[in-house]
């Protein structure tokens, strides 16, 4: 059986990033490949109850002492997003990530907001997930659903870099 690794916010809270990586499994199953989940946020499940006091003890220490202002702004995003992953997870992750697409015939980096880069530094997960498959010789497919239409530099740099690429934007009506 094929095996091909689904890079989404396959653990997110948002209903609609799960549906993106459901429909996209569902799809694959039907044709008897096998999805194997890669969470570009770095969860490797389903957050576990919100009534668990000792996930909430972990999640509120640290959030709790900065004021919501500062905390959501986007600055203070790109700074701890970026510190937790140089200083925290980028190796841990690299090992992971190789390990799962290593043992795939192919990945798929699928989402909604992905390109755009807003604060959760996509750009440089998506990096290094290209990286690791181009590293193994596995095929990429970019797949966007909701993507805006501002793109950051970095990714309008990282788009016209590709060899084969196609955007296609669909006005609301």
């Amino acid at each position: 059986m094929k095996k091909i690794v689904i890079a989404a916010e396959v653990f997110s809270s948002n209903l609609g990033d799960y549906a993106i990586y459901d429909s996209l499994s569902t799809l694959l199953s039907s044709r008897d490949i096998e999805a194997i989940p890669l969470d570009i946020s770095f969860r490797r499940g389903f957050p576990v109850s919100s009534t668990d006091s000792k996930s909430k003890l972990t999640n509120s220490s640290w959030k709790s002492l900065i004021p919501k202002k500062i905390k959501h702004h986007k600055l203070t995003q790109y700074m701890i997003t970026h510190a937790m992953w140089y200083l925290v997870h980028r190796q841990d992750i690299t090992n992971y990530w190789s390990e799962l697409i290593s043992s795939s015939d192919a990945v798929i980096i699928g989402g909604g907001q992905l390109l755009t880069d807003t604060s959760a530094g996509f750009l440089t997960k998506l990096a290094l997930i290209t990286d690791i498959a181009n590293e193994f010789n596995k095929p990429i497919c970019i797949l966007g659903c909701g993507v805006g239409s501002e793109l950051s530099s970095k990714a309008q740099k990282m788009l016209k870099s590709s060899e084969f690429c196609k955007i296609c934007f669909f006005e609301r009506f």
